[in-house]
């Protein structure tokens, strides 16, 4: 389940994904609220959850064009 504030994380580009959590690991550490820094973190997590999804299905995907069924 993703962070309410993160949208739809499928439309967005793998390089797009990295680049909003770098900002976001900025952003967790220049915050001072102990609250903020836990939204932000929930932020990190589903950036993080969608990037490894995407690299499980591509690992998945590679798989299946090495198998040949005859």
């Amino acid at each position: 389940m993703n962070h309410p504030l993160a949208g739809n994380l499928k439309v967005l580009s793998d390089k797009e994904l990295h680049e909003k959590y770098t900002v976001l690991q900025k952003r967790y550490w220049q915050a001072t609220s102990e609250s903020m820094k836990n939204q932000i973190q929930l932020l990190i997590e589903s950036y993080l959850l969608e990037l490894e999804t995407r690299k499980k299905n591509n690992s998945n995907e590679e798989l299946d064009s090495l198998i040949k069924i005859s």
